[in-house]
């Protein structure tokens, strides 16, 4: 809330207003169409547990998913002004990126919910406790985004991705080993 209140405080006396020369409009079915897929998978997700995965509501909701899916893409094809220009999606770089960003962002958020959950159910932490206890991961974060920046700049990205991805890869295999009867420091941190 403080850093919000000095935003919203000094944002008008130290940025400039721009203006787009061009007349810029917007893609309103190429975003209703998606959020609605998105709102199909989510629910879908989170609804199939009691459902069931295999029930007529799950595979509904995928089927509609994929068809607003698809009819998004027709949207954006046809659109002036594209939410996500179709042709961006031939480049294997950018698609690559946005993969690795994927798998990453799942294992980073998985282990982030296995972590808490163990810390808290199992080994008995309070909430408060094992935040504080887990506030040297966003440090270690800054630490490693620092560390890999340098390492882009001098060897490329590729060399770092790849370093990423098994570091994360390992992290995770090693916390699925961690024992029931463990403790934060040797086990966790």
């Amino acid at each position: 809330m403080p850093v919000a209140l000095l935003m919203l405080v000094f944002t008008p006396v130290l940025l400039r207003e721009s203006r787009d020369v061009e007349r810029w409009s917007y893609d309103i079915s190429g975003a209703a169409t998606s959020t609605v897929a998105l709102v199909a998978i989510v629910y879908a997700v989170g609804q199939a547990p009691v459902t069931g995965w295999a029930s007529a509501q799950t595979a509904g909701l995928f089927a509609a998913a994929a068809a607003l899916l698809g009819l998004f893409m027709v949207v954006e094809r046809r659109s002036a002004s594209p939410l996500v220009p179709l042709h961006m999606l031939r480049h294997g770089v950018l698609v690559g990126g946005n993969l690795v960003t994927l798998t990453m962002g799942m294992a980073a958020f998985g282990m982030w919910v296995a972590i808490s959950q163990y810390g808290q159910v199992v080994l008995g932490y309070a909430p408060l406790e094992f935040g504080l206890l887990q506030s040297v991961m966003p440090f270690l974060a800054f630490v490693g985004a620092s560390v890999g920046q340098t390492v882009v700049t001098l060897m490329g990205f590729r060399p770092v991705v790849l370093a990423c991805l098994v570091l994360m890869g390992a992290g995770c295999l090693s916390l699925s080993l961690v024992p029931v009867d463990g403790s934060y420091f040797p086990d966790i941190l």
